[in-house]
């Protein structure tokens, strides 16, 4: 939410002129609207707002409460001794350029006032001072390769997007008509308009097609000015409470909604593991891989996990799972060799609140929950990974993983039932063979057996 105040005296909350104010909790009772506010990055909200649930064309009074309680009542009139800002407001119209009172205006441009900004930007109608509407019809097309249905998932909520020519339009974010195009790469400038009396907002949009089945996409920052492709195109992450859950410094994993093509997973066999449940503190052994044991075969776009079903391992339930690999993405890393990133569909969700998900298969061995070299594959509860992330898991843990597979330090696991080759990464990222063991010894077996029948 942005307070625009006539000048910075007028500002309660800071001495400058425009506010920029962050929602962190919303709820309504009969009458009235209730929000817990605060400056960005100021933890624990320091405001509270209260106005009419329902406000129509009317003037209305908001209350601004300094701290984040707000007295209850069916009046919506705060005690006597509750510090707090009463703000009349009035609904503009859906027009970008307005008087914010009519009647004031017209008798500030009589009396010569609109050459003074304290007057003249509350009363750009009167004071002829209308900027020209922006065009929303797009004039630049997106590129070929980014258009399609796609979702971005994320853990506590996914958002849809819809890229065709010349928009991307999306339910929970809005639509985005294209206006220019950075010369080199896939960065563009998107605009939107609104019909409430909202002033346009500038975005800049950067895609990056991974595969068939993800395109990475990010947005900047919103701005009311139209500033060159240059300067919109800055990306950070949002600060508390969205938590660059929509702008981000970072590229997002954007998952093809629609026909989809499954990809060899890289990961060969069967593969023993210790694992390490976080948040639960449950530990237990298993396997993970294209072979299924429960069929006995084996799919290069398939990664089955099983776990040992002793101890620790009886929990959580459903682990027991197979996913349909999407994406196998190389990082390059300076030390450590390359990541990489597996992102995978769940076969059964029966189990599973996700879809799509993410995981860090990476040899980088610094600190993190236990002491642990050689490779660690993370499974992120989300697509939303990048090369940045075996960091935030290892190091700052801001990015929680829903577990982490030891595939080098880890115990016998045991479940030896094979049927088909199983392969062991080592610490180098290389993979030997367990079935040249088990032939070498079934070629002793064989002579040895040929030996004793001839003796006889």
């Amino acid at each position: 939410m942005d307070f625009i105040f006539p000048t910075e005296e007028c500002n309660p909350i800071s001495t400058t002129k425009e506010e920029k104010i962050h929602c962190y909790a919303s709820w309504e009772d009969e009458h009235w609207m209730y929000l817990i506010m605060s400056q960005p990055r100021q933890l624990p909200p320091k405001f509270a707002m209260t106005f009419p649930k329902t406000i129509g064309d009317a003037t209305f009074t908001a209350n601004l409460y300094v701290g984040a309680v707000a007295p209850i009542g069916s009046t919506g009139v705060p005690p006597r001794n509750v510090t707090h800002l009463e703000m009349s407001m009035t609904r503009t119209s859906a027009e970008l350029c307005f008087d914010v009172n009519p009647t004031d205006c017209q008798n500030f441009k009589s009396l010569g006032m609109c050459s003074d900004p304290n007057y003249s930007d509350p009363c750009k109608k009167s004071c002829n001072l209308c900027d020209r509407a922006p065009n929303p019809a797009p004039t630049q097309n997106l590129a070929e390769d980014i258009r399609g249905q796609w979702v971005q998932q994320e853990v506590i909520e996914n958002f849809n997007l819809n890229i065709n020519q010349t928009h991307v339009h999306s339910p929970e974010l809005g639509t985005f008509s294209c206006i220019g195009k950075k010369y080199e790469g896939q960065e563009y400038k998107m605009v939107s308009t609104f019909g409430n009396g909202c002033r346009p907002r500038y975005t800049c949009m950067s895609f990056k097609r991974a595969n068939p089945n993800v395109l990475k996409y990010r947005l900047s920052k919103s701005v009311r000015s139209d500033e060159p492709l240059e300067t919109i195109c800055s990306f950070s992450n949002d600060p508390a409470p969205l938590n660059a859950l929509i702008r981000s410094a970072s590229f997002k994993n954007l998952v093809a909604a629609v026909e989809r093509v499954p990809v060899p997973c890289g990961l060969p066999g069967k593969t023993p593991f210790d694992a390490m449940f976080k948040g639960r503190g449950a530990s237990c052994t298993g396997h993970i891989g294209e072979y299924d044991q429960t069929t006995c075969t084996s799919n290069e776009t398939s990664l089955w996990l099983f776990l040992d079903k002793k101890g620790d391992c009886s929990e959580p339930k459903g682990l027991d799972q197979g996913f349909t690999c999407l994406a196998h993405l190389k990082v390059p890393q300076k030390t450590s060799g390359d990541d990489t990133l597996i992102i995978t569909e769940d076969k059964n969700r029966a189990f599973n609140q996700s879809r799509f998900r993410c995981w860090v298969l990476t040899n980088y061995t610094g600190s993190g929950p236990t002491d642990r070299k050689g490779p660690v594959l993370y499974q992120m509860p989300s697509p939303q990974c990048d090369e940045g992330t075996r960091r935030d898991v290892t190091i700052s843990d801001t990015q929680s993983a829903s577990y982490y597979l030891d595939l080098e330090n880890r115990s016998n696991p045991t479940n030896q039932s094979y049927c088909k080759t199983a392969t062991k990464v080592n610490s180098k990222g290389g993979a030997t063979s367990i079935s040249q063991t088990m032939i070498s010894q079934s070629f002793v077996y064989l002579v040895l057996i040929l030996f004793l029948r001839c003796f006889h």
